[in-house]
């Protein structure tokens, strides 16, 4: 038989060099500089990420909650299109447009709706809808008065920011959203591989693109007649 000899871990050398640690990362954390804007940096002009919805475990005060709730939001861009894939329990998934200033999504009747987004203000508190047209979802009500401090989350530096039921993890090296919390949920970011290749609308939304695109530029040439005659 063959007999291992084990030899005792000192408890107070580890408990000190856990601390100095804690103290080196404590100390590099205060050679970061504080934010400056823009606080989160602008999704670039070619980008996929995806954000992914964290519940509470069930509980007394969380109970279970049936099918129909927000998993996940996978996001592509290029250049002036973005798409959003909006993925539910239970198996449902939603496909949101933004082609310029338009927002096109599938309507109940089984067709393709458009909105002109045109002079829509950004949401001075965490927004709940995952899909927008703009810069990352959750982190619009961002301001300096909101930020707290250098923290480390998700194994990396992050400023952190809160006000109220609202929090977010900017990292300090990208300007890039780690994540930001509304309520009790919290939504992660995971940044993919940049798109290879345009993103071309399908044909239901193409053709709702090109009606209501051509509405919008109609408008715009009657506007500037107007004001030429004035």
């Amino acid at each position: 038989m063959i007999h291992f000899a084990i030899k005792p871990i000192n408890l107070s050398i580890l408990l000190a060099t856990s601390l100095l640690a804690t103290m080196a990362i404590a100390q590099d954390l205060t050679q970061i500089p504080p934010p400056k804007s823009p606080l989160v940096a602008p999704v670039p002009m070619n980008a996929d990420w995806t954000v992914t919805v964290k519940y509470p475990a069930a509980s007394s005060s969380h109970p279970a909650q049936p099918d129909g709730r927000l998993i996940s939001v996978h996001s592509t861009k290029t250049g002036s299109f973005k798409r959003d894939l909006i993925s539910y329990t239970g198996g449902k998934l939603d496909e949101n447009w933004y082609a310029n200033s338009l927002f096109l999504y599938a309507n109940t009747q089984g067709g393709v709706s458009a909105n002109d987004m045109d002079g829509d203000p950004p949401p001075d508190k965490a927004d709940p809808n995952q899909s927008v047209a703009n810069g990352f979802p959750g982190v619009a009500w961002l301001r300096l008065d909101r930020y707290d401090r250098v923290v480390i989350y998700e194994k990396r530096p992050c400023y952190h920011y809160a006000d109220e039921n609202s929090e977010a993890w900017i990292d300090t090296e990208t300007g890039f959203p780690v994540a930001y919390k509304s309520g009790d949920l919290v939504f992660g970011f995971t940044f993919n591989a940049s798109p290879s290749s345009p993103l071309t609308l399908p044909p239901a939304y193409q053709k709702a693109f090109e009606f209501c695109q051509g509405a919008i530029d109609r408008r715009k040439e009657v506007s500037k007649v107007l004001s030429r005659r004035r």
